[in-house]
């Protein structure tokens, strides 16, 4: 199983010159896996950028 920080890269930052995106995004994956528990509520975009 490929690392939280992988995945990140290569969907979303393949291009980047460095790892700041990688390293934020990684940050705040990590924290909502950790901290989420059942029944809390999620807001996220939908659609296209």
């Amino acid at each position: 199983m490929e690392r939280i920080p992988g995945i990140i890269r290569k969907q979303y930052h393949a291009h980047d010159k460095d790892l700041r995106g990688v390293g934020s995004a990684g940050g705040h994956m990590w924290r909502f896996i950790r901290e989420m528990k059942a029944g809390d509520l999620v807001v996220a975009p939908h659609g296209a950028e």
